[in-house]
Formats: C-alpha cells, sequence, structure tokens
C-alpha cells in the first residue's frame, strides 16, 4: 500500500512539473511573432559570436507580441534570393552571398508556453570565412508555418545577418594559400635538379601549392594561366634579356582543381607539362610561363604568392625534335597527283626535284612510303647533288642527331649522306667527307645512325642530306631526323 501512495505522488509532482505545457493554468490569446531585428538585419557584432573550434556561433533572437498561449513550432529556411537581389541592387555593398554549406541553422525552433522569445544559433564555418577577408558575408532566414493559430508579421518574416569578415577574423589567424615558390621568378636552368623529367613529347615541371599558417581543412584550388602578368613584365624589361612568352596552347595544366591535403603537410603536387617540340622551337632562348591560384574552395588566396612566373632557359632541354620543322611522319607535303612530292619547311634544291607531274618537278617527299627522299625507281632521272635540308642557329654546346634510313635501294648506283654543316646550305657528295661538321652514311634498309658535333659559339648550322647517282634506280627514304642535346654542365 505504501509503494502505490508513493508512485501517485511522484506521477503528481512530473504532472505539476510540466503544467506549463500540457496544462497551462492561463489562457493567452494567439500570438504574432517574427525576428527581432530593426529594418529585418543583424550587423553580427565580434561581442555577440561565440567560437567553437573552427566554428562561429551567431545568436539569433525571435520574439512574440505576447506570452505564447501553449507550445508551438515554426520553420525555418534559408533564403539566398533576398541576399542576392538586395547585392544585384545595391543594397548591401561590399558584400557576397554565403554559400549554403557554408553555415548551418535549425530547421525549425520551439516556442513555449508562456515565454515572449526564442533564440536560435546559426553556425558558420571559419574557414570557408577566410575566403571572403576583406568583405562582407551575408545569409538571411525565413521564418514559416507556425503551428496552432500563431501568425509571422509580415515584416519580420526574415532576418538577414551581414558579417563583416575584417572584424570578425582576426588577419594573423588567415590561412593563405600560395605557391611554393610565388612571388619570385622561378628560373630553371640545366643544373635545376632531377625533379625535371622530360622526353620526346613532354618537359614536365612538378610544382607546389601550399597552404600557410594553422593546421586546417583539405582545399581545392584552380591553377589558371596568367598571360597578361608575363606581357606586362616583358613591357617593363625586367625579364631576362632574350626572353619571350610561350603561349598557353604549348603546355598544359590540371583540368580539374589540385587538393592540397593535410595528410601531405598541407601541400599540393601538380605538373606544368610542356609540349617538347613546340619548346624546342625556342632552343637558346629563355621561355617565360605565368601561372595563377584562383578559387579556393576555402580560405584565402595569399595576395603576394598567389601568382608565380616560371623562367626556362631552353637549354636545358635534351630533345631538339622541335628545333627542325616538319621533321616527323606524317610530313607535310606539296604534293602531286602522282607519287611524288616536296615538304614543306625544308629547303629543296632543284637537282633534288626529279620527277615531272603536269608540267610541275617535285622532290623529297615519297607517297609511297610517307618519307623524305632522294632519288627514284627504275627509270628515273640521275640525281647530281640533290639537297634536303634546313638551316638553324645553335646556342655553344654538344649535339647529336639520329636518323632512320627506312629503305636504301641499289646503294652502289650513288651516294648518300646525312649532314651537319657549318653556314647556309649542305656541301657537294665529293666534299663532304673533307668538309662537313659531322655526316653518316646509310648502307643498308632500316639502318639508324648518330653522329655528334660540338659548337663552341652560337653557330648557324644546316641539317639535312645530300645524295648524288648514277643510275636512275637510287633511292633512299628518310623516316625521321632528331636532334639532341648532348651538353654536360
Amino acid at each position: 500500500m505504501k509503494t502505490k501512495y508513493i508512485i501517485m505522488f511522484v506521477l503528481i509532482f512530473i504532472l505539476s512539473a510540466c503544467k506549463d505545457d500540457i496544462f497551462p493554468n492561463k489562457e493567452f490569446p494567439a500570438v504574432t511573432t517574427g525576428f527581432d531585428y530593426k529594418d529585418g538585419r543583424l550587423e553580427v557584432r565580434k561581442s555577440i559570436v561565440q567560437r567553437v573550434g573552427a566554428y562561429m556561433d551567431v545568436p539569433v533572437d525571435i520574439s512574440l507580441d505576447g506570452p505564447a498561449p501553449a507550445y508551438f513550432t515554426m520553420n525555418i529556411t534559408a533564403n539566398a534570393d533576398t541576399v542576392n537581389t538586395l547585392i544585384a541592387n545595391g543594397g548591401l555593398l561590399n558584400t557576397v552571398a554565403l554559400p549554403a554549406q557554408s553555415f548551418s541553422y535549425p530547421a525549425n525552433t520551439e516556442l513555449h508556453y508562456g515565454r515572449n522569445s526564442s533564440r536560435i544559433y546559426v553556425r558558420f564555418y571559419v574557414p570557408d570565412l577566410e575566403i571572403y577577408y576583406g568583405r562582407n558575408v551575408a545569409v538571411a532566414l525565413k521564418l514559416s508555418n507556425p503551428t496552432k493559430n500563431n501568425e509571422i508579421a509580415p515584416s519580420k518574416k526574415t532576418i538577414i545577418l551581414v558579417l563583416n569578415t575584417n572584424e570578425l577574423i582576426d588577419q594573423s589567424d588567415l590561412r593563405l594559400i600560395r605557391f611554393e615558390n610565388g612571388g619570385e621568378r622561378m628560373v630553371i636552368t640545366p643544373t635545376s635538379g632531377s625533379n625535371i623529367t622530360q622526353d620526346a613529347t613532354y618537359f614536365n615541371i612538378p610544382l607546389n601549392a601550399r597552404l600557410m599558417g594553422a593546421v586546417g581543412q583539405d582545399v581545392s584550388v584552380k591553377v589558371l594561366s596568367n598571360q597578361d602578368t608575363v606581357q606586362k613584365l616583358l613591357l617593363a624589361g625586367v625579364l631576362p634579356e632574350n626572353t619571350v612568352m610561350l603561349e598557353s596552347s604549348n603546355y598544359s595544366l590540371p583540368s580539374d582543381p589540385i587538393k592540397i591535403l593535410q595528410a601531405e603537410g598541407g601541400k599540393g603536387t601538380f605538373n606544368l607539362r610542356i609540349n617538347t617540340r613546340d619548346m624546342a622551337r625556342y632552343f637558346g632562348k629563355n621561355i617565360a610561363i605565368g601561372l595563377k591560384l584562383s578559387d579556393p574552395t576555402r580560405y584565402q588566396l595569399d595576395p603576394l604568392d598567389k601568382s608565380l612566373v616560371i623562367i626556362i632557359n631552353t637549354t636545358v632541354l635534351k630533345d631538339l625534335g622541335g628545333v627542325l620543322k616538319n621533321s616527323l611522319r606524317p610530313y607535310t607535303v606539296v604534293q602531286s597527283t602522282d607519287r611524288w612530292g616536296t615538304p614543306v619547311d625544308w629547303i629543296v634544291n632543284d637537282a633534288t626535284k626529279v620527277h615531272t607531274v603536269a608540267g610541275v618537278k617535285y622532290g623529297g617527299h615519297d607517297k609511297t612510303n610517307t618519307c623524305l627522299v632522294i632519288g627514284g625507281a627504275t627509270g628515273s632521272p640521275v640525281v647530281t647533288n640533290g639537297k634536303v635540308y634546313q638551316t638553324i642557329t645553335l646556342p655553344a654546346g654538344s649535339y647529336q642527331y639520329t636518323t632512320n634510313a627506312k629503305d636504301v635501294i641499289n646503294p652502289n648506283n650513288g651516294v648518300f649522306y646525312f649532314v651537319v654543316n657549318v653556314g647556309d646550305g649542305l656541301p657537294n657528295t665529293v666534299d663532304v667527307p673533307n668538309s662537313a661538321l659531322a655526316f653518316t652514311r646509310p648502307t643498308k634498309n632500316d639502318h639508324t645512325l648518330t653522329a655528334s658535333f660540338t659548337l663552341n659559339t652560337p653557330t648557324k648550322v644546316s641539317i639535312g642530306f645530300v645524295a648524288s647517282s648514277t643510275n636512275g634506280n637510287f633511292l633512299v627514304t628518310v623516316r625521321k631526323i632528331d636532334l639532341f642535346n648532348t651538353t654536360v654542365y
């Protein structure tokens, strides 16, 4: 019996404690409620903000025009359109709308019996606010769907929170994204190190972006071309002598934002890939490439180190295939309607053009083999000192050229040399052994040959091949001519 009375006493106590919401002892009329701020705007001050780790909590008050007649709720939603409209109409100066993923808020608010107000907290992620340091950010919240016949005052449905990032974030606390070598000119020379790789296709430079400051979250950032900076530096005359800007079409950057990972020490690595043959066109000069960081997913870009100018001394390049134009199959050719044509960008003398088609003389290219050529098939005219070559200027250094003769038909019917010669033009076949800077002579099909030469000063040289035949049935076809820089620094 005693236990029964104890249970009844506890129940009476609980019901008494809950009477405010369950059994109100006083009747109140329905209320009108809303956000309690002048002009529907809250200028967030540092004094009201609560910092919780990487977050910033802002209190927002909701008022009622009388005591709540009973427990009721209202929905809360973000209203980005309100902020965007105000910004567009000049109602919010130096302000950006904060993306929805950068802040959070309760989906509804609870108003209890007899209370005249309620408070919610809007939570902001500080690293995302850092992106907009120096500007204001704004968000708008909207109240809707009050329960139990209560109403929301039309003028108090929406609240706009405006955060001055200069006031709320100490500049010394900013975490900044920068190039590892940002703010200076990164000069790449032949002694720059082994982390640079190159082959016949790409010259590859690994670069880093870093998050500086206190340990933060992972972040992504875009890497873009910055030709404008290079142009300004060239016009100002502050880049090294003999420097040209490399067009952005000649190199590639990551198409997706790079990731700066805290697990990697706040570093993000990416590759600048330059087309080797395009780079070789400027061999002996400096080339300049401008880069910039853009659109970080959080944090600020370092204003001084968000740009990088890379200056490359092209003598670092080893594969110089691009120094010679049109030196790989398929060749660009002025083609006749027959087998023979004349290659573009090569000097082809008249002695090579022994094939006449529709009254026009052709020579230097064989469409059947898709190769450069001197000579012809049975019945072709004899060739005397036919020459196909290009003239270029190379800086001082050591070089190697490699060639491949696809077909050597009836080699006893003539003589054929691959030649490097100082100055304009190639020597006649009889003079090659005694006057050429370097030469080789193919004697069999699919014959790869290599020769080396050294220049002590910048020198104009001619590179190509020369041939003479004693019989029209003599033919040598050329797959390619490669040039390499073998200078040891």
